[in-house]
This record gives structure tokens, C-alpha cells and sequence, in this order.
């Protein structure tokens, strides 16, 4: 499973959520979508099996259209169960 998180400016516009931009995400091979907002950063996660995380760009050009400046690209650097 692939995740990635994108940290978005809470003043960078609305996301598009619609249809077609769903399903270009699940083309892409992202399964799930998460959203957390605090006053000033809206996080995504995005991940899927068959999510390849070089493909971030395109998630967020989906995700913002050509206004996504500002964003940044968290990559996971570690994953464990806690017992």
C-alpha cells in the first residue's frame, strides 16, 4: 500500500471532489482519500495498492487544477504496528 500526504495551503481554493476528478484519481491507483484541515493546511492523504507515489503531481493537478502552488509532497519514511 502506497500513501503519500499533500499539505495545502488552507488559502490555496476549493478541491475538486466531483466525479470525474474521483475517477481519474482511481485510474491513478489511489483507493482512498482522507481530508484533516487545521486554520492554516489542508492535508490529503491519498494511497491505493496499486497507487505508484511518483504520480503525485497528477493527483494534485486532479486535486487543484493548475492553481497548486504551494504544495507539498509528504512521503512515508517509515510504517510499523504498534502491539
Amino acid at each position: 500500500m502506497s500513501l503519500v500526504v499533500l499539505l495545502i495551503p488552507g488559502d490555496a481554493g476549493d478541491l475538486s471532489l466531483g466525479g470525474p476528478a474521483l475517477q481519474a484519481l482511481a485510474q491513478l491507483g489511489i483507493s482512498r482519500l482522507a481530508m484533516l484541515r487545521d486554520g492554516g493546511t489542508v492535508a490529503v492523504l491519498v494511497e491505493g495498492w496499486a497507487f505508484d507515489p511518483s504520480n503525485s503531481p497528477q493527483a494534485i493537478e486532479l486535486l487543484m487544477g493548475s492553481g497548486n502552488r504551494g504544495v507539498r509532497t509528504l512521503h512515508p519514511v517509515g510504517h510499523m504496528w504498534v502491539p
